[in-house]
């Protein structure tokens, strides 16, 4: 499931940037993709792999063949891996981290175990991605607004 949030809707509108739909795909299928590689894509490319689904192996490797005969026509490059620790820490665990609830708490919203496991797949992704140790604190911030109110 690929769903688009409120406030990354200026992003969708131009897709300039990788959204969270996209970055969860390549995330997904292990791949890494830069900022000019994405740029590089027409409109038209970009906002297929915002919508292709990953779910299942046979539309993963849908993906990943697509990603990279996009990246190699536009760029003349080869998509790199993801490396299994990045891999691994995309995945949001079932259980609410305890720095993910901090940084919440910090922001004023009480992020409990029961309201994380009430949230969607996509919605911890985002937590998880805009809340770690390399997260975007704005973002964070939009995110729980949205999710949370």
């Amino acid at each position: 499931m690929k769903e688009k949030f409120a406030f990354e809707a200026e992003m969708y509108a131009s897709l300039s940037c990788l959204p969270l739909a996209a970055k969860m795909a390549f995330d997904t299928v292990g791949l890494k993709i830069s900022r000019a590689q994405w740029q590089a894509l027409d409109a038209e490319e970009r906002r297929r792999l915002c919508e292709m689904r990953t779910d299942s192996d046979a539309e993963r490797r849908q993906f990943s063949a697509f990603a990279v005969g996009a990246v190699q026509r536009r760029c003349g490059e080869t998509l790199k891996p993801l490396p299994d620790e990045q891999r691994t820490a995309a995945v949001p665990p079932e259980e609410l981290p305890p720095e993910i609830a901090e940084k919440a708490k910090s922001l004023g919203y009480g992020l409990t175990r029961a309201r994380w496991k009430s949230l969607g797949y996509d919605q911890r992704y985002a937590l998880i991605k805009f809340g770690g140790h390399d997260g975007k604190p704005k973002k964070f911030a939009a995110a729980l607004a949205e999710f949370l109110g």
